[in-house]
C-alpha cells in the first residue's frame, strides 16, 4: 500500500471519508434496523467534529514561529489529540448507557441481512484509513495524525463487532448485535484513554526519549575537536523535536573555527537523527594552562 507522506492530504482524505462513512452507517441502520450501525454512525458522527478539530489545527501547526511563539505552534497538535481522546471516551460512555437501557427495557429486534455487508464495508474502510494515517503519523512524527489513525481502528473494530453480532442476530440470537455494541465500548474508552494519556505527557514537557539522545550524543564523536557533552536536553514541539546542547571546547580555538564547528554539528545531526528541529548550541571555553 502507497503511504501518503503530505499531512494536509492525510488530513483531508480522513475527514472526507469519515463523513463518508456517518451517512453510510447511519442510513443502513434505517433501512436494515441494525442498532449497531446506528452505533457505528453515531460514532462516525463524533468523528467528524474531531477530524475538524485535527485537520484545523495542523494546519495552526506549520505556521511559522513568532516574537510571541518562539518555538511555533507544534503543541497545539497535542491540544487536538487530547480533545479528540476526550470525545472518544465520552461517545463511549454516552454509547454504553443507551445500549443498557434499551436493552434492559427489551428494546431489541433482528436485523436485516444487508446489515452484515454494511458492517463489512464499513470495518474494512476502517482499517485501510488506519493504515494510511499511521504510516503518515511515523514518517511526520505527528501525533494528532497518530490519535487520528487510533480512531479509524477504532471504528474498524466497532464495525467488525457490528458485523459478529449481525450474524449472530440473524442467526437467532437476538440479543447479540447489542452485547458485542457493549465490547465495543472497552476498546474505544482504552485507545482514547492512551491518546489522553500521550497528549497530557507532550503538553508536560517531558525530556528527550532515550533512543533520540543516544543517536544525538553518538553524532557529536563524529565531529573533530568535539567532547562529551555537558548537556543534552528538548522537548518535543509538535512534529518536531527542539534540543539544546551544550559542550565544552578548546579556548585556544578561533571563533572562525568553532562557529565552523557548530555548522557541521547542527548538519550532521540533521542528517543523522529523524525529527529534528531547531538546534541550540552553546560553547564553553576550556583553557589549557
Amino acid at each position: 500500500m502507497q503511504c501518503i507522506q503530505c499531512t494536509d492530504n492525510v488530513v483531508r482524505l480522513d475527514f472526507f471519508v469519515v463523513v463518508a462513512k456517518a451517512l453510510f452507517g447511519g442510513i443502513m441502520g434505517m433501512l436494515t434496523g441494525s442498532v449497531g450501525l446506528h452505533a457505528v454512525a453515531f460514532l462516525a458522527s463524533g468523528d467528524v467534529l474531531s477530524k475538524g478539530i485535527n485537520w484545523l489545527s495542523v494546519y495552526i501547526a506549520k505556521k511559522p514561529a513568532t516574537d510571541r511563539f518562539p518555538y511555533g505552534y507544534g503543541k497545539v497538535q497535542f491540544l487536538s489529540s487530547l480533545l479528540i481522546g476526550i470525545l472518544l471516551i465520552g461517545g463511549a460512555i454516552f454509547f454504553l448507557l443507551h445500549n443498557v437501557q434499551q436493552i434492559w427495557t427489551g428494546q431489541v429486534s433482528t436485523p436485516k441481512g444487508v446489515a452484515i455487508f454494511s458492517a463489512l464495508l464499513l470495518a474494512i474502510t476502517g482499517e485501510v484509513m488506519y493504515r494510511i494515517l499511521s504510516c503518515s503519523a511515523q514518517r511526520n512524527n505527528n501525533s494528532a495524525i497518530r490519535a487520528a489513525a487510533a480512531d479509524n481502528r477504532v471504528d474498524a473494530i466497532s464495525s467488525l463487532m457490528v458485523l459478529i453480532g449481525s450474524l449472530l442476530s440473524y442467526s437467532g440470537w437476538i440479543i447479540a448485535d447489542r452485547l458485542m455494541a457493549l465490547v465495543v465500548v472497552v476498546f474505544i474508552v482504552r485507545i482514547g484513554w492512551d491518546i489522553v494519556s500521550e497528549a497530557v505527557q507532550g503538553l508536560l514537557d517531558l525530556g528527550l526519549p532515550v533512543e533520540v539522545e543516544r543517536k544525538i550524543r553518538e553524532v557529536c564523536f563524529l565531529i573533530p575537536h568535539m567532547n562529551v557533552p555537558h548537556r543534552v536536553r528538548g522537548r518535543r514541539l509538535g512534529d518536531y523535536f527542539s534540543i539544546e546542547l551544550e559542550f565544552p571546547l578548546d579556548g585556544n580555538l578561533s571563533l572562525f573555527t568553532a562557529n565552523g564547528i557548530m555548522a557541521e554539528l547542527k548538519k550532521t545531526i540533521h542528517e543523522q537523527v529523524q525529527h529534528i528541529g531547531t538546534i541550540h548550541v552553546t560553547f564553553i571555553p576550556q583553557t589549557h594552562e
